[in-house]
Formats: C-alpha cells, sequence, structure tokens
C-alpha cells in the first residue's frame, strides 16, 4: 500500500517562488539514497533540472526529508492511538470453563471417590 504524502511543490524563497513536480521530487530522493546527499549529487541534479541551483535542490531535498518524517511520526501516533484504544482481550474460552470448573470443584468439597470406604 502506497501511503500520500501531502508534498507542497511551491516554496517561497524571498521574492521568488519556486515550483517542484513530482517528478523533480522523485527524481532528487531517488538519486539522494543511490548516491547519498551530497554537495556532487546536487550539482548533478541542478544540472538535469534547467533553472535551477544546487542549494535550490539541498533546501527541496531537506523539505521532502522533513515532510516524510512527519508523515512517519503522524502515522506512528494512528498506530500507537489504535494499539492503545483497544479493548484488553479476554481469556480464551478454553481456560474460562476449566477455571469455572475448578471453582466449582472446590465449592462442591471433596468428591466421593476420593474417599476410602
Amino acid at each position: 500500500e502506497q501511503r500520500k504524502i501531502d508534498a507542497q511543490n511551491i516554496v517561497e524563497c524571498g521574492d521568488k517562488v519556486v515550483t517542484w513536480t513530482r517528478d523533480q521530487d522523485r527524481e532528487i530522493l531517488k538519486t539522494c539514497r543511490a548516491s547519498g546527499p551530497r554537495s556532487k549529487t546536487f550539482r548533478s541534479l541542478a544540472k538535469s533540472f534547467p533553472g535551477r541551483k544546487d542549494t535550490q535542490v539541498k533546501d527541496r531535498y531537506e523539505t521532502l526529508m522533513e515532510l516524510m518524517k512527519k508523515a512517519r511520526r503522524k502515522e506512528s501516533s494512528k498506530r500507537r492511538l489504535a494499539k492503545s484504544s483497544k479493548p484488553p482481550s479476554p481469556p480464551p474460552v478454553k481456560h474460562k470453563k476449566l477455571r469455572l470448573q475448578l471453582e466449582e470443584e472446590e465449592e462442591a468439597g471433596p468428591s466421593s471417590s476420593c474417599l476410602t470406604p
């Protein structure tokens, strides 16, 4: 199952607005995963994106990583909340019957089969 990440593809840099496509985001993540988030990687990516500077690519990578961290934390919180809101499961029926049977035997006292004549 693929999780949807609400990524903002418009970034304001002072007076300038920079728009990123999903394909560019994928390429940044894929390349940084393969080569590591290094200056050389960001320069290489900037050359493949017309009009982009390596600092813009680096900033976008960092933004994407923050968005992914937030998405993971949100998902983790949902799972923890779902686990904590579940009521405790009842004991298995087999054990409950055994417990009731033992209680009944204790209330009845020693069985006649145990007594010697």
